[in-house]
């Protein structure tokens, strides 16, 4: 499996290895427990559809995530095959791990650079698992409209 290097919006690089299955699948797993299973009742969903509140229920989202212990753990157990460079140079790789975010070397650039982070862990983690969703969904919404439009053309039809 190949390296994805990412410059992030510091100027900090970023190299990312997909994390073994068995991590990558319990931060799949985790995210959707702390966004779905601690999630439902205290997140609006109907929140997202509405333009003046979209952005609020998505601050509320992140922050649930963001403040998940085992989200972090898993996120970190990803990052395992990660390297991060303040400087951009491929002399001042470091492994991502939390000491990273105290190392006097990378000084604050890290700590700015946590949340970018995490999302890029995340998506080169969890891309495949949702790419093979979303094309599932896709599917079964054809299928679905598919049958309904029959339905609807049967009922139509006089007797």
């Amino acid at each position: 499996m190949e390296d994805r290097d990412f410059t992030l919006g510091s100027g900090a690089k970023l190299w990312i290895s997909l994390a073994p299955f068995a991590d990558a699948k319990r931060l799949h797993d985790k995210l959707l427990q702390a966004l779905v299973g601690r999630g439902v009742g205290n997140i609006d969903l109907k929140a997202f559809q509405d333009p003046d509140k979209a952005g609020s229920a998505v601050m509320d989202a992140l922050m649930q995530v963001a403040s998940n212990k085992e989200v972090e753990d898993a996120i970190f157990d990803c990052a395992k095959r990660a390297l991060y460079s303040h400087d951009g140079s491929e002399a001042s790789r470091s492994k991502v791990d939390r000491t990273l975010f105290d190392d006097p070397a990378a000084g604050e650039k890290a700590r700015e650079d946590f949340y970018p982070i995490c999302f890029k862990v995340i998506e080169v983690n969890l891309k495949p698992f949702l790419q093979a969703i979303f094309s599932v969904l896709k599917a079964q919404s054809g299928m679905i409209a598919g049958i309904q439009a029959s339905i609807s053309k049967q009922t139509k039809q006089p007797q």
